[in-house]
């Protein structure tokens, strides 16, 4: 499995949305469970701006080589302890300047044992 290497900017930003099932009753009351073993999975939306042009070619070949809209890759989160498995299925490229490239990626981690 390929591993991203990669820092991103300091602008990275962190989603939790845990999936949770719910029923709802009659009288009021409510019961919640967590939904499956990996319910509170993170989505990471990272920017590497102003990057050299040829930086910007080496984070979208790997995006792109590695397939990682449907082949995990290892990443650690920025302040965390350990790597996960994570999938790239966007990102967008801008050209800054004449020399530099912004490139926004959204990383979601997945409950892959590969």
């Amino acid at each position: 499995m390929a591993t991203f290497t990669i820092a991103p900017s300091f602008s990275a930003s962190s989603q939790r949305k845990p999936r949770t099932l719910a029923t709802r009753f009659g009288d009021g009351y409510e019961q919640r469970a967590a939904d499956g073993l990996n319910a509170d999975l993170q989505v990471w939306q990272l920017t590497f701006a102003n990057v050299l042009v040829a930086d910007a070619d080496t984070i979208e070949a790997f995006f792109v080589t590695n397939a990682t809209h449907v082949t995990p890759f290892v990443w650690t989160p920025p302040r965390a302890g350990s790597s996960s498995n994570f999938l790239c299925r966007s990102w967008t490229r801008t050209v800054a300047t004449p020399t530099t490239d912004t490139i926004t990626a959204t990383f979601e981690e997945v409950a892959d044992p590969s």
